[in-house]
């Protein structure tokens, strides 16, 4: 299915409203004479909505409540949205509880937003979840900008990471 929100189709991320990403900047920097020459790049909240194929490609924010609000491509009408994260097989730890757990996500419609559904990612399934809209009403109203909110992780209290968020439907005219 297309994605409208993808970065490589003219989707964009707006800005991230009372959520901050996550990174340990300090414990990693290299330092000459005190002064911090290097640290590694840690990945903006434009990481959502492109691909990724290393564990750690994600956007990590702070905490286990955070929002994204995200521009598609063009006006469409959503019929799933995709949640990915890698899977527990990928994880240097043995496990993946940084992943969303509950999300849901808004449409911006007629000056205002509007519930488009909710949905709670497994991670006992596959890494790449795709969801139908379920609310029959929402299928025909088009949107262009939507947010993406967070509402909980699966145990880790310090960051949750996105590794991608996909938004299908068909374009709108």
């Amino acid at each position: 299915m297309a994605d409208f929100v993808s970065e490589s189709v003219g989707g964009s991320v707006i800005s991230t409203p009372d959520t901050e990403s996550y990174f340990e900047s300090k414990s990693n920097q290299f330092h000459i004479f005190g002064i911090p020459i290097w640290r590694p790049d840690y990945f903006t909240p434009r990481k959502v909505i492109q691909p990724w194929s290393q564990a750690g490609e994600c956007w990590a924010f702070h905490g286990s409540h955070g929002k994204i609000v995200l521009e598609l491509a063009v006006l469409a009408t959503i019929s799933h949205v995709t949640m990915e994260h890698i899977p527990v097989s990928m994880s240097l730890t043995g496990k993946i509880d940084s992943a969303p757990r509950k999300f849901i996500v808004f449409g911006y419609f007629k000056d205002q937003y509007i519930l488009i559904d909710t949905f709670e990612y497994n991670i006992h399934g596959t890494s790449t979840q795709t969801f139908p809209i379920t609310k029959r009403e929402i299928l025909n109203v088009p949107f262009k900008r939507v947010i993406l909110e967070i509402l909980s992780n699966w145990g880790n209290q310090k960051y949750t990471c996105i590794y991608r968020f996909r938004i299908h439907g068909k374009s709108y005219e």
